[in-house]
């Protein structure tokens, strides 16, 4: 079996290894080409609540799911019945959450 090579940079960092590894600042870009884009309240919050709940939904029910199973709970018909609760709990999740992100949104604005 062939002996390593201990040249320096592979083993020991050199400066111009070290120097690959710094990240690049990059510059601002102008963003006047960029169209802003006004949405209305309605759309803005259904958006924002879609996302949050695409998140918490799969988290809850996960997190229901993992309490069965600890409990010993294999049935199928207990990890469906869990699986759609956590569904449900997590649609006024959801809703709080985009509330809460609604007005930090709007915060930002002004």
């Amino acid at each position: 079996m062939p002996r390593p090579s201990y040249r320096a940079g592979l083993f020991f960092p050199t400066k111009r290894t070290l120097n690959a590894l710094i990240p690049v600042k990059a510059r601002a870009l102008p963003c006047e080409h960029i169209p802003s884009v006004e949405y209305e309240t309605g759309v803005a919050m259904f958006a924002l609540f879609l996302a949050a709940y695409l998140l918490t939904a799969p988290t809850l029910m996960g997190i229901i799911v993992i309490g069965l199973l600890t409990v010993d709970l294999f049935s199928a018909q207990y990890i469906g019945i869990a699986a759609i609760a956590g569904a449900v709990v997590a649609i006024p999740v959801a809703w709080l959450l985009s509330r809460k992100l609604e007005h930090v949104f709007d915060a930002k604005r002004r």
